[in-house]
């Protein structure tokens, strides 16, 4: 949960920073203007809503998921393939029923499934961990008097 939520907001607010630095440096030099004094509280607001967004997306789509699958009795990996499916198959019809660049809609569809999979491999492992540990209580022998 905490490696998707800084997928989702830290790591874009970092590169943000760094590329509004990057922009200042190369004003400093050429005379230029960033767009005023609110360029970077605006743009890091932005940021952060809209990772705020995707995490609370992507954190329902993987309850949901979970929920699903312990419905159905499916294994544990069975929502990251469906997950992948899912963004292959959103490639192939950006790819006919638009005039996406092919590597465009792989891009988007790599991140798409990247940010389900942060999310979903720590949930994934610490609910196989605590399964295995669950058993491993039940099935242990009881030291009876």
């Amino acid at each position: 949960m905490l490696c998707a939520g800084v997928c989702a907001v830290v790591v874009p607010l970092l590169l943000f920073t760094l590329a509004t630095a990057g922009a200042l440096a190369v004003a400093v030099v050429t005379d230029g203007d960033l767009g005023g004094p609110l360029f970077y509280p605006a743009g890091a607001l932005v940021i952060v809503l809209a990772g705020s967004a995707t995490f609370v997306l992507v954190s329902l789509l993987g309850v949901s998921a979970d929920l699903l699958r312990r419905w159905l009795r499916w294994p544990l990996w069975s929502p990251l393939a469906a997950a992948g499916v899912a963004c292959a198959l959103g490639v192939v019809l950006a790819r006919v029923f638009s005039h996406f660049d092919p590597r465009g809609a792989l891009v988007f569809g790599a991140l798409g499934f990247a940010a389900f999979a942060s999310y979903w491999l720590p949930l994934a492992l610490v609910l196989g961990a605590w399964g295995m540990l669950r058993r491993r209580v039940v099935s242990a022998p009881s030291r009876g008097a």
